[in-house]
C-alpha cells in the first residue's frame, strides 16, 4: 500500500498540521508513506526525502470587508492545489484535506489513486448557516467565507471517492446536506498522552480554563457573559489562545469588572491544563476540536457543546457536560455544580484519564490502517 498525504497548512506545526502530522506518523511507522505534499514542515521522525514542499505564502488580507474568508484565501489555496498537481505519482491512496485540493485529487484518480477527502470541520454549508447567524448577532455583516471557496469545496466534496470525518456530528451535518452515507468515514482525532497527562496543582484557586482562539466560532462570548454572571469565590477564568477582533469590543466590556486574564497564544499548553479546575469550551462550529482531547489526557472535567464535535469524547455526567451551544444559564449551571463539588470533579478527572485512552496516537493508526484497507477493498 502506497499512500500521498497532502496538507497545506505548516506540517507539525500546530492546529490542523498537528492533526496531519499524528496521521502521517502512523502511515510511516507502518511503511505506507511513499510522499508527503505540504507548504512547509516542522522536522519530526519523518525522512525528509518523503516530503515534498510547495511553498506559498500567504496573500495580503486586502478583500475582508464582505467575506471572513477572504479571497487572498482562495487565491492562496489555488496556487497551493495548482502546484500540488504536478507532484502526483502513481499510489494506491490520495489522502488529501479539504479547500486546496480539487486539481491534485483529479490528478492523482488520472493515475488510478482512490481519494480520501479529509474534512475537519463540519459541511461548509452548515458551517456557513451557523457562523453567519452569530455573525449578524453581534452586528458583523460580512460572510463567513468566499463565494468561490464554497464552490470549490463543494466540487471537491462531490468529486471524491471518500470523505474523512472526525465525529458523528460533522458526519451528520454530511448527511443532512445530501452527502451518500456510503461516501463517508468516521475517524476521531488523537492526542499524544505522552505530553498531555495531569500534573500537581499548585493552589487551591478553582480555576477555569479555554483554549482555543478567541472568536464568536470558539464561543468566548458566551464562556465571558457566564463568568461574568456567576461572580465565584476562590476562583479565575483563563482565556489561552489569540483575541480575534471581532471579540475585542466584548472583552473590553468585562475588563474590570472581574477577576480573568487572557495569554495570548502559548508555546506550551500544558502547564495551562495542568493548573486549571475545569475546562470549559462552548463552541459554535467545529469538527472535533483538539482542546477537548487535550484537556482529558490533562484529568479535566469537560463542559463543551455538542458542536465542537465532542459526542463520544466527554460523555455527559462522566468526563463532563454536554450543553447546547449559545447556551448562557446551562454554561453557568455546569460551572457552579463542579465549583461546589469537589469530588465530582475528582471522579470526572479519573473517568477523564481512563477514556482518553481511546483516542491515543495507536489507536489511531490502527483506525486508518482498517479505513485504507477497506478504501482499497471497495
Amino acid at each position: 500500500m502506497k499512500v500521498i498525504y497532502s496538507i497545506l497548512p505548516k506540517f507539525a506545526g500546530g492546529g490542523t498540521g498537528n492533526i496531519a502530522y499524528h496521521t502521517v506518523r502512523e502511515i510511516y511507522k507502518r511503511g505506507y508513506l511513499k510522499k508527503l505534499i505540504t507548504a512547509s514542515y516542522r522536522e519530526t521522525e519523518i525522512d525528509s526525502s518523503l516530503i515534498t514542499t510547495v511553498p506559498v505564502r500567504d496573500i495580503p488580507v486586502v478583500w475582508r470587508t464582505s467575506w471572513g474568508s477572504g479571497l487572498n484565501y482562495v487565491i492562496r489555496d489555488n496556487i497551493f492545489d495548482f502546484l500540488s498537481s504536478f507532484k502526483i505519482e502513481e499510489c494506491d491512496i490520495y489522502h488529501c484535506w479539504s479547500h486546496p485540493s480539487l486539481f491534485s485529487l483529479r490528478k492523482a484518480r488520472s493515475k488510478g489513486a482512490k481519494i480520501i477527502l479529509q474534512y475537519a470541520s463540519t459541511h461548509i454549508l452548515a458551517a456557513e448557516q451557523i457562523l453567519s447567524k452569530e455573525y449578524d448577532k453581534y452586528g458583523f455583516k460580512y460572510k463567513p467565507f468566499h463565494p468561490l471557496h464554497v464552490r470549490k469545496v463543494l466540487r471537491e466534496i462531490e468529486e471524491t471517492d471518500y470523505i474523512l470525518v472526525p465525529s458523528r456530528w460533522v458526519y451528520d451535518t454530511f448527511l443532512k446536506h445530501g452527502v451518500p452515507e456510503k461516501k463517508l468515514l468516521l475517524v476521531p482525532f488523537s492526542v499524544d498522552l505522552d505530553r498531555f497527562k495531569p500534573g500537581r496543582k499548585k493552589d487551591d484557586i478553582f480555576r477555569v480554563l479555554f483554549s482555543g482562539q478567541l472568536s464568536l466560532r470558539k464561543g468566548a462570548q458566551y464562556v465571558l457573559q457566564a463568568w461574568s454572571e456567576l461572580n465565584l469565590k476562590n476562583s479565575e477564568l483563563v482565556l489561552m489562545g489569540n483575541v480575534q477582533e471581532q471579540v475585542k469590543p466584548i472583552i473590553k466590556k468585562y475588563q474590570g469588572k472581574m477577576n480573568f486574564k487572557i495569554t495570548g497564544a502559548v508555546s506550551d499548553p500544558v502547564p495551562y491544563y495542568q493548573q486549571a479546575s475545569v475546562f470549559v469550551f462552548p463552541s459554535i462550529e467545529e469538527g472535533s476540536a483538539l482542546v477537548n482531547y487535550e484537556a482529558l489526557a490533562c484529568g479535566l472535567p469537560s463542559i463543551t457543546t455538542p458542536n465542537s464535535g465532542a459526542q463520544g469524547i466527554v460523555r455527559d455526567g462522566q468526563e463532563g457536560f454536554i450543553v447546547p451551544m449559545r447556551n448562557v444559564e446551562a454554561l453557568k449551571e455546569k460551572i457552579r455544580f463542579l465549583h461546589e463539588h469537589p469530588g465530582e470533579r475528582e471522579k470526572m478527572s479519573k473517568s477523564a484519564l481512563e477514556h482518553i485512552k481511546n483516542y491515543s496516537q495507536d489507536v489511531l493508526g490502527s483506525n486508518i490502517e482498517r479505513i485504507y484497507r477497506e478504501v482499497l477493498k471497495s
